[in-house]
């Protein structure tokens, strides 16, 4: 049986992907790792596991990649999370997708070059997060993340505005693109 995670334990996490985002994703982009979205996720994913090990393994957390939401609640069509941290119960079931008792983070990630294509593509993943919000039963405690790097200059782009309801306490934007000196900038925007 999987122990109950306290809020601190949560807060924790939040903080530590708001940690992530400022520090190491951009050492990483500096450093040259994260080429297209694949080694963002597989970056974001190893500094969770580095920064949160013993976190996770205390409470029985698992990070999964391109979750079917087939095995989300209350599902209204066919979609898949790039990431998400869920609690498991290995005692429950066989299969591992069966085993998840609770849903701590849904992650939606994006990395795209500066093309017209690309501010479309990163606006359905947060068309994509609106619908898990109001429409999957991922339970109240579960936060989303929508992280996007967007290689062009922008003026601090929010994907969502800041008086929207369903984003509100549930939604943190993590979003990054060059400044006016061409350099990268990362930025948090969390809708409360």
């Amino acid at each position: 049986m999987s122990k109950r995670i306290p809020k601190k334990a949560l807060k924790e996490i939040h903080n530590t992907i708001k940690y992530i985002w400022e520090y190491d994703i951009p050492n990483d982009y500096e450093k040259g790792y994260l080429l297209k979205e694949d080694t963002f996720k597989n970056s974001l994913y190893f500094h969770l596991r580095t920064r949160l090990g013993s976190l996770l393994e205390k409470y029985n957390i698992m990070i999964y990649t391109e979750f079917d939401t087939d095995r989300f609640r209350g599902k209204k069509q066919k979609r898949r999370a790039d990431m998400i941290l869920a609690q498991v119960d290995f005692e429950k079931a066989y299969f591992l997708g069966d085993c998840i008792t609770r849903y701590i983070a849904v992650f939606e990630l994006k990395n795209k070059g500066d093309h017209t294509k690309a501010a479309e593509d990163i606006y359905k993943d947060y068309e994509k997060t609106k619908e898990y919000i109001q429409n999957y039963d991922l339970g109240e405690n579960c936060h989303y993340y929508i992280a996007a790097i967007w290689e062009c200059r922008a003026d601090s782009k929010w994907w969502v505005d800041k008086d929207v309801k369903w984003a509100k306490g549930k939604l943190t934007e993590l979003n990054a693109d060059y400044d006016s000196k061409e350099k990268m900038r990362f930025y948090i925007k969390e809708h409360k």
